[in-house]
């Protein structure tokens, strides 16, 4: 159980950029070039890190948060529950989902000791508006785990990610099944 909960939360981190991707950014580069910079930045600061695990905080909000449609996201894992929520409490909710996974994925790139990321083909969907970018983690020793991530193009033009499965797993369908 502590295996796919640490890789989710890695996961997660680190399907976020740390600046803004030009929104003709291919949605692998997108993973691929917020895996590097997260790991750059764990790389580049691990003895501050160390010495204050609080920093992380900083890095996840910075380099995670504007890669995810935490609105989005919390739609899917209230499914019905959303339309009867009053804007005040859909925003609280959003707020407060969004805090548990910054403190949740923070955490668990403390842990995080070098593992190799493959990034496999892009699936695209019929409808060609949402993508999943597959990927597979490994640990020398260990399995890889895939994980994918569920990207779809916003307004704007940039990815963002709606959804992540990790070894079968998706994020929104767990904390559906835990909230509801």
């Amino acid at each position: 159980m502590v295996r796919p909960i640490f890789a989710c939360l890695l996961a997660l981190v680190l399907a976020l950029p740390l600046v803004s991707v030009a929104a003709t950014e291919e949605p692998q580069e997108v993973v691929r070039q917020t895996a590097e910079q997260m790991l750059g930045k764990l790389r580049s600061h691990r003895a501050e890190l160390d010495a204050d695990p609080n920093l992380i905080y900083g890095m996840v909000q910075q380099i995670v948060l504007p890669r995810f449609d935490f609105e989005l996201i919390s739609r899917y894992v209230l499914g019905r529950y959303w339309r009867q929520a009053s804007t005040a409490q859909q925003q609280a909710f959003i707020e407060g989902f969004r805090s548990l996974l910054v403190r949740t994925y923070a955490h668990a790139l403390l842990n995080y000791s070098d593992q190799d990321i493959r990034y496999l083909a892009v699936r695209p969907d019929k409808e060609g508006d949402r993508v999943m970018v597959p990927t597979q983690v490994a640990a020398a020793g260990a399995p890889a785990i895939p994980i994918d991530y569920k990207l779809y193009r916003d307004g704007g033009g940039d990815w963002k990610v709606y959804d992540v499965v990790i070894d079968g797993i998706s994020l929104v369908s767990t904390y559906r099944s835990n909230f509801n």
